[in-house]
């Protein structure tokens, strides 16, 4: 529709109109992205089994669609900085609606506290974003100049070799960035696992930035490489990062526990694929 405006209306109108549209589509497609995650993991979950049983997904996916774009404008409005407690509470929305069975999972940590431990990792992502944001512009104008004495000259019609250093720039910003960031990852991993029980059962995740930060490389490279059709596998291999380092303590008497009524839906992957988020567990 955007295309077609810019074809057919004049610029003026173009302008106002996008101006005008611009919010509620931005406000509708995370609102349909937020249902994707919902109907993705009550699909899966449904066809998910353990010793026989099967696990499930309660809730309304319209509410959590909701709470995603409300938890999303408050992380803009803030700069990002709710964001560790938008994901936490999006995650405990999910996870207090699952059942094993008949045993629905436990919330061990309320809103008190529930995101505090992960402010110092996302603290030092956030200024590495800052820093290295500013830093890619300052490079970049001298590239794009030849120099900062040339800023304010028409800039030169760009040759192979100004794209290639704008494009590594953006590379070096990007890892720069993307290692800042994986203590954060990892920590938000750890969290999530940690927060969660099952009647005597609570949960630990082994996840550290190193290996995590392993995973996430090999599986990009996995996927640039193949140009795409190894998106199956790179998200196979987070899976089993993420299972193969979870442990569980306690006891449950698994005889007790009942199977899961809810069969699930027949379908509930197409639209979490639609938006390229497969990978949601």
């Amino acid at each position: 529709m955007f295309f077609a405006a810019q074809l057919l209306l004049p610029p003026e109108t173009v302008m106002l109109v996008f101006g005008l549209a611009y919010i509620p589509i931005l406000i509708f497609f995370s609102w349909l992205l937020g249902l994707a995650v919902w109907i993705a993991r009550r699909y899966r979950l449904s066809r998910t089994t353990w010793r026989g049983i099967r696990f499930g997904q309660a809730g309304s996916a319209n509410t959590y669609a909701w709470a995603s774009v409300g938890y999303g404008l408050l992380s803009g409005i803030t700069l990002g900085w709710y964001a560790p407690a938008a994901e936490m509470r999006l995650t405990r929305r999910l996870w207090r609606e699952t059942f094993y069975g008949d045993r629905q999972f436990r919330i061990l940590q309320e809103d008190e506290g529930l995101a505090g431990p992960l402010y110092p990792a996302f603290a030092l992502a956030w200024i590495a974003g800052v820093v290295g944001y500013f830093g890619f512009i300052w490079a970049y104008m001298y590239v794009l100049f030849g120099g900062f004495e040339n800023i304010g000259d028409t800039p030169p019609i760009p040759d192979a070799m100004m794209i290639a250093k704008i494009y590594g720039l953006a590379l070096v910003y990007a890892l720069f960035v993307g290692l800042a960031s994986l203590p954060y990852a990892a920590a938000l991993l750890r969290r999530k696992a940690q927060f969660l029980g099952l009647e005597g059962l609570t949960f630990r995740l082994d996840a550290r930035s190193l290996s995590l930060g392993w995973i996430y490389v090999t599986n990009f490279l996995i996927i640039a490489l193949t140009l795409g059709f190894g998106l199956p596998v790179a998200q196979l291999r987070l899976w089993r990062y993420i299972f193969k380092r979870l442990e569980a303590e306690g006891e449950i008497d698994i005889e007790a526990v009942r199977q899961n009524a809810d069969r699930g839906p027949k379908a509930g992957e197409g639209l979490a694929d639609a938006f390229d988020i497969g990978n949601v567990i």
